[in-house]
């Protein structure tokens, strides 16, 4: 998109506004000027996404050390979750200072030796930020309780806490209103998520502005891209869910002009749990998010796994795209297994079969949490079966952490995290550090459970890694009884993933037609 294109999208936004958008618009041309040509960078749209916690390997060095490993399995991203300041109530979804990295992952010098040891090896890095929300100790919202400050503007605040009410829950079951007392700043105040997330108010032109310089500023430090956490839930309309509102795209298409006037090649990754019709919205026409979660397609995979039945992931809707985006597709991310795709009538009895501790219920019925390999009841085929689905099908896969090694849930981090909190969020219990003694269990014990599943998600990756042409063609999918078939074909090879979801066994075994074929 043309830098021209930024003041329309601001006066769409803000008619007449003009004073913020001078200040904008100075701000771009300061970084561009400072950062002279740069680096273009076409963003990989296919691959393997890989998704961790900053602080799984301990910090961002730690971290550092797997690059080359994730290199051998073929990871073309590395999806960084919260890494800014925060007190981390919500594992930093609660960010206090977003132009800081936070001292326990090693501070923004650790970020810079990460993005440096990754880009030789062609990985992509992005990292999560909470565009929707800060943390209540964040300066802005610390000056904002006071009636007279000129951030007070930059959240929403209410003498009643009775607006905004067709706007659903986020979290029933643990947080019971979107509305707090602030005894302190004397009024109501307005959180889509914990009361200590105070929802930021972008009908204030600062606020976007603010934003636009935390991107940009992220983005000449090297930053490849972001993952924008709710973004769906940007724009706040009375008399409306508040959900995918028309303005929530225009911010979204003015983030990503004011990134690409600094240069081609940032990525902005969409939050929006929609059925995939509306999803393009999300997309633009290849001006807006580069790339969007398929959260229509995560259930089916349970769905599936649960009555043998492939039909459902056969019929899912990948409608084509603008050039250069992607679908992202995953059977976990850090997360909870959401339902609310699911017809209503089937969610029940999905939440009944994969909720296997009491702990792990989320939203009250809505949603479960736990590690891949606990809802698929520690059996390491229906783990591989799974993941063999995933592959079989159209997008850019993500492998959330330690799945690669059939990590388990952590009881003991869920615990610990619910009593440090104060709030028992299922999530906690597959958002434990990596488990370095399952890792050596992978090497040194092939036959166990572990070691079977590192090694047959291990053998797919490799195939994929082999044949990057083949993974990108859309496949053809057929379903014949319990049976799903995928075919890829790319300059006269073929890509064929037989998926057998019958109790029995069977054998398949296929005779090239000609000699490119495989």
């Amino acid at each position: 998109m043309s830098q021209t294109a930024i003041p329309s999208l601001w006066g769409q936004l803000y008619p007449f506004e003009t004073r913020v958008l001078g200040a904008l618009m100075r701000h771009l041309e300061h970084l561009a000027a400072s950062r002279g040509e740069g680096k273009a960078k076409k963003f990989a749209t296919t691959g393997l996404v890989y998704c961790v916690y900053p602080d799984a390997f301990g910090d961002l060095d730690g971290l550092g050390g797997q690059l080359p490993r994730l290199q051998g399995l073929g990871v073309s991203v590395l999806w960084l979750l919260p890494l800014l300041s925060s007190p981390g109530r919500d594992q930093g979804f609660d960010i206090s200072d977003y132009t800081q990295v936070d001292a326990r992952h090693g501070g923004n010098a650790a970020l810079s030796r990460l993005l440096q040891a990754a880009e030789p090896l062609g990985i992509h890095v992005i990292f999560d930020i909470a565009v929707n929300h800060t943390s209540d100790l964040h300066p802005w919202f610390v000056a904002a309780r006071d009636p007279g400050s000129p951030f007070r503007d930059y959240y929403l605040w209410s003498e009643t806490g009775r607006e905004f009410s067709s706007a659903p829950l986020v979290f029933p079951g643990l947080v019971d209103s979107n509305w707090t007392w602030r005894p302190e700043a004397s009024a109501w105040n307005f959180h889509r998520f914990y009361p200590f997330q105070p929802d930021l108010n972008y009908r204030n032109p600062q606020v976007a502005f603010e934003m636009v310089r935390i991107l940009t500023n992220w983005k000449v430090f090297g930053v490849n891209g972001f993952r924008m956490d709710a973004a769906a839930l940007l724009w706040k309309e009375e008399g409306t869910d508040c959900d995918s509102r028309p303005q929530v795209h225009l911010l979204l298409r003015l983030f990503q002009a004011c990134l690409d006037a600094l240069g081609p090649g940032s990525l902005l990754l969409a939050e929006a749990n929609v059925a995939p019709e509306p999803l393009l919205a999300y997309f633009g026409d290849g001006d807006e998010c580069k790339a969007a979660y398929h959260f229509d397609l995560m259930p089916r995979f349970y769905q599936t796994l649960l009555d043998g039945n492939p039909q459902r992931l056969a019929e899912a809707r990948f409608p084509d795209l603008p050039a250069d985006c992607a679908w992202l597709t995953f059977l976990r991310l850090h997360d909870e297994v959401t339902l609310e795709l699911v017809p209503i009538g089937e969610r029940a009895a999905l939440a009944a079969s994969y909720t296997k501790l009491p702990e792990a219920a989320f939203r009250n019925g809505q949603a479960f949490s736990g590690r891949l390999f606990d809802l698929f009841d520690r059996n390491p085929a229906k783990t591989l079966l799974a993941w063999s689905l995933l592959f079989s099908l159209p997008g850019t896969p993500i492998l959330y952490y330690g799945d690669e090694i059939g990590m388990e849930n952590n009881g003991e981090f869920y615990r610990a995290e619910a009593a440090r909190t104060g709030f028992a969020d299922s999530r906690f219990l597959h958002r434990g550090p990596w488990d370095a003694g399952r890792e050596r269990q992978t090497r040194d014990e092939p036959e166990s459970p572990a070691g079977r599943v590192h090694a047959g998600l291990l053998a797919m990756l490799q195939i994929r890694k082999a044949h990057p042409e083949l993974v990108a063609a859309r496949p053809e999918v057929t379903v014949q009884g319990q049976r799903l078939t995928s075919v890829r074909s790319w300059n006269g090879s073929s890509l064929t993933i037989v998926n057998d979801l019958s109790a029995g066994t069977y054998s398949w075994s296929v005779t090239p037609e000609e000699p490119g074929a495989r």
